[in-house]
């Protein structure tokens, strides 16, 4: 899912137009869940892990080390092609959407309750570095997975295309704090998808 507009206006008619007919989408489809070799390699990642936590610790960091950004122009010649989690995982490239898919999947196969991940789809906020502070630079369409956690119940993001790991998910900045995110138009998990916007799903102003 790639493209940048100058302003948020311009990613809002974008999103729009690319939303409106996403119910009739089989979104689990993208899932690839079950799938063997999918449960075997996510299995043997987690290890003897047995809390939620520690599992999508390891399953985030595993696709952060080793999941790399190839643009869909580069991969298939299209501008925007979603490809299942299975699919990714044979090639490990891919764009944000395969990335997400890919994580959500694996989680699954390790047991993660289904309620609590979630694939969003919506815009978020850019920055540039200017005289060595960080400032506003533009908007861009984007897809993430997020985790509701277990040790407290708050919704944090897995962004893989962030290109960073964690030391423990526990530790993770709560997404409703991130205002990287501006607005989610879809999310979906594995039992349904919902159209509501972002303030209404996490609770945190559109825009700053």
């Amino acid at each position: 899912m790639l493209f940048i507009l100058s302003s948020h206006q311009g990613v809002e008619l974008k999103y729009a137009s690319n939303f409106c007919w996403f119910d009739d989408i089989n979104y689990q489809h993208y899932l690839s869940y079950p799938t063997d070799n999918l449960s075997v390699l996510s299995n043997i990642i987690i290890g003897e892990s047995k809390s939620e936590d520690e599992k999508v610790t390891k399953i985030y960091n595993w696709v952060t080390r080793n999941f790399r950004y190839v643009d869909d122009f580069e991969l298939y010649d299209k501008f925007d092609y979603w490809v299942p989690a299975n699919e990714s995982f044979r090639t490990l490239h891919g764009d944000c959407e395969d990335g997400a898919f890919l994580i959500h999947s694996m989680l699954l196969h390790v047991g993660v309750k289904p309620e609590n991940i979630r694939t969003y789809g919506g815009i978020t906020r850019n920055y540039k570095s200017v005289k060595g502070k960080l400032v506003f630079s533009h908007y861009s369409g984007h897809m993430w997975t997020a985790y509701k956690r277990e040790s407290d119940g708050e919704w944090i993001d897995l962004d893989w295309t962030a290109a960073k790991t964690i030391e423990s998910i526990s530790k993770a900045t709560p997404l409703r704090y991130d205002f990287i995110y501006a607005k989610a138009y879809v999310y979906f998990n594995f039992y349904s998808s919902d159209t509501s916007t972002f303030e209404d799903v996490l609770h945190i102003p559109p825009y700053i």
